[in-house]
């Protein structure tokens, strides 16, 4: 497995690895060492590479390099100039090759079978074509626009960089065995790949959501229960984020409604000096997949781990995008009418009130919502794509083959 070293990303990422673990596969994560810890309390073998750097690494890099001192983005103007200007495309950044290179190094120290590999990490990608491995994808962000103007030739040139052929598909990274962890009628139409796999969550996970939500009742009552939460990011990276937070329990204090609102790790309720409300409980974390369950309404930057974990609770949305596949993913909820979709830019705590109060008052939200819990009910658990992701490893044609002797091959190989 590979993936970007942040928590968020490696929520699929590990759960993909405890089916393939339980399957009787030896699986070991590769991704940044400021997640080491996290990847084995998961009972996981972390495979550190030093290139793959969390958020608050690269803040800290980019300070280095002109001079300043990193910091936590916190609430307040953005500074002038604005955000350098993005690449076209959205995973491919100055330190990607390098971050193959690496991988690279230690797949062919490691001898996988295969690489499964968080679809915003492309390294990973590009290290599997090298060492002659087949890769497939854990699509974390289904409605990343890799397909944008200039994203096929940034992901050629990177690619060139390793003497590997050009491809004439933007979605070469993620076609050959892609792992959907949501239904497919939330992928445009030309994103539905008659060959892609989707699941609901694996049995290990609901079964850990349970045990989680056993003791949340205190939070049940007979008013209506409003989670928000801007996810692990957000919070932190992001200068809006603390306005639409105020916002957001301004609002929830005016409705007849319980609120929980998550603010971010890096705060503490106590010290909280935005807004607040007798209604409106604050927290620093929450047990997000397991509250949900409780849940009238999910106010959600459109994150999607957020999205997936609501549409297996047919829980309705307010979407509140801030950045990456936020947008794409909240206009996607709002077309099919599970969410009201709000501008950050503009938001207001009487825009959230709104919103909340006809998400709550038109049953056709939750009706939507509680369709799309049956799609997701529908589809085969992840339990299942360790068989998958076998017969696809092993299919006809592949020169690859599970077990031993292959492993110790790539590793002689490698190391000679």
């Amino acid at each position: 497995m590979t993936s970007h070293p942040n928590p968020s990303h490696l929520v699929g990422v590990l759960s993909a690895a405890r089916v393939a673990r339980l399957a009787g596969h030896e699986v070991a994560v590769v991704s940044g060492p400021s997640v080491v810890d996290h990847i084995e309390q998961a009972g996981f073998a972390a495979l550190p590479v030093a290139s793959l750097m969390s958020m608050e690494e690269m803040v800290a890099a980019r300070a280095a390099a002109v001079g300043t001192v990193a910091t936590t983005v916190r609430p307040g103007p953005r500074r002038s100039g604005g955000p350098p200007a993005p690449r076209a495309h959205p995973f491919i950044t100055p330190g990607t090759g390098r971050q193959a290179a690496d991988i690279v190094d230690v797949l062919r120290a490691w001898g996988p079978d295969c690489v499964l590999r968080d679809s915003t990490e492309l390294g990973g990608y590009v290290a599997a074509e090298v060492v002659d491995v087949p890769c497939g994808t854990v699509d974390i962000a289904p409605l990343s626009p890799c397909a944008q103007p200039g994203a096929l030739q940034e992901l050629n040139r990177l690619r060139a960089e390793f003497n590997l052929p050009a491809v004439d598909d933007p979605w070469h990274a993620v076609r050959p065995f892609r792992i959907g962890l949501i239904p497919e009628i939330f992928y445009p139409e030309e994103l539905r790949w008659s060959d892609a796999h989707h699941y609901r969550p694996s049995s290990l996970d609901v079964s850990a959501d349970r045990e989680l939500a056993a003791g949340l009742s205190e939070h049940a009552g007979d008013r209506p229960l409003v989670l928000a939460s801007l996810g692990m990011n957000a919070p932190r990276f992001d200068p809006r984020a603390t306005t639409v937070l105020n916002a957001v329990i301004e609002a929830l204090g005016e409705l007849p409604v319980t609120g929980v609102v998550a603010i971010g790790s890096d705060y503490d309720p106590d010290q909280w000096e935005g807004a607040r409300a007798a209604n409106v409980h604050l927290r620093s974390f929450v047990p997000q997949r397991a509250l949900l369950r409780l849940c009238d309404v999910f106010i959600t930057h459109a994150g999607f781990n957020g999205v997936r974990e609501a549409f297996s609770e047919g829980v309705p949305m307010i979407a509140l995008p801030l950045f990456g596949d936020h947008p794409a993913s909240a206009a996607r909820l709002a077309r099919l009418g599970v969410a009201v979709e709000l501008d950050v830019a503009s938001v207001t705590a009487a825009a959230v009130r709104t919103a909340v109060s006809t998400v709550l008052s038109d049953p056709g939200y939750r009706s939507r919502a509680q369709d799309m819990r049956c799609r997701m009910d529908a589809l085969p658990p992840l339990d299942r794509m360790a068989d998958d992701l076998l017969a696809f490893v092993t299919s006809p044609g592949r020169a690859a083959r599970v077990g031993p002797s292959i492993v110790s091959r790539r590793v002689r190989e490698g190391l000679s």
